[in-house]
């Protein structure tokens, strides 16, 4: 890999992220003329930003109808790693967290759950969930992160809430097609020769099938500046009049966020900056002081589990 100065390199890790969200199944030819590299550059940096956990490959999520729904579960149960550990076996979690903080579990599930089968202490929340709010990511760092927030935190918003709806299809898919979204589901990107091998279908089927898929979902591409692991995960849950205030907010830091809203709470999963935490917590704080937040808590995932496809 040639040695290029470390603007250079951000760049080249940002236009990645930029040009697999604006079409995440772009050719590496493609890639290569919108980074303007050698194919071998490009081939060399994607390969490396996949290593160390800067960028995932592009993820497929359900957008909610009256007819597909997913159901969370935030709770604090007794033992709570022994349980995720037992969990793993439900055919119908399919995105399970524990750690420490208002909730030791957290789970996302196809069909409701009968908690009664859990050692439930307390349930924090449950729910169907919202479509995902997944904001494009700026090109900043944590500390300009912060101070956006905090100049937006000054402002006067006007109460707002998020709407939530869940129309019925236009567009109802087969098992097959349901297949292949689990297929897609962690990595959009596979080609047709790779999900041949596990169905089998022509190349043209496939076309006509994942343009069906992707009407029924979003798409976003998981971007961490340092990489995953140098982040810490927070989960942060809010009741609040001014929703969109908070989406906005939100929107400032500089890895991927993840918000939907479950019954009245807002649900925001952040990675964030060890060292910028305790600011962007008195931020949050302030914020309740100033009642543009009636309620605020979070919770600090340890393990993250979801099945193979």
């Amino acid at each position: 890999m040639s040695r290029l100065p470390p603007e250079r390199v951000h760049s080249l890790y940002r236009g990645i992220y930029e040009a697999y969200t604006a079409n995440f199944r772009i050719k590496l030819h493609e890639l290569a003329d919108y980074l303007h590299v050698v194919r071998n550059t490009t081939s060399d940096y994607l390969k490396k930003a996949y290593e160390n956990e800067m960028i995932f490959p592009p993820q497929l999520r359900l957008k909610m109808f009256a007819e597909v729904k997913e159901y969370v579960y935030a709770l604090k149960v007794h033992d709570g790693f022994r349980v995720y550990e037992n969990l793993k076996i439900s055919p119908h979690i399919f995105n399970m967290e524990a750690g420490k903080g208002i909730f030791n579990l957290f789970m996302i599930t196809s069909l409701p759950l009968n908690l009664e089968d859990i050692p439930v202490k307390e349930v924090v929340f449950e729910g169907v969930r919202s479509d995902y709010v997944i904001p494009f990511i700026p090109d900043i760092d944590s500390r300009t992160s912060l101070e956006w927030m905090k100049k937006r935190g000054e402002k006067t918003p006007s109460p707002s809430i998020l709407e939530v709806t869940y129309p019925h299809r236009d567009i109802i898919w087969n098992n097959r097609e349901w297949d292949i979204f689990q297929l897609l589901r962690y990595n959009a990107s596979k080609t047709h020769t790779e999900i041949a091998k596990k169905i089998s279908l022509h190349s043209d089927t496939f076309a006509e099938s994942l343009r069906r898929i992707l009407a029924n979902t979003i798409n976003y591409v998981p971007y961490y500046q340092k990489g995953h692991g140098s982040y810490m995960s927070w989960t942060l849950i809010f009741q609040s009049d001014y929703e969109h205030f908070l989406i906005d907010l939100l929107s400032c830091f500089p890895c991927t966020t993840v918000i939907y809203k479950v019954t009245d709470w807002l649900v925001a999963h952040v990675k964030v900056d060890a060292h910028y935490s305790g600011s962007y917590l008195r931020l949050f704080c302030q914020l309740e002081d100033r009642k543009y937040i009636n309620t605020f808590d979070m919770a600090f995932p340890a393990m993250h589990w979801h099945p193979d496809p």
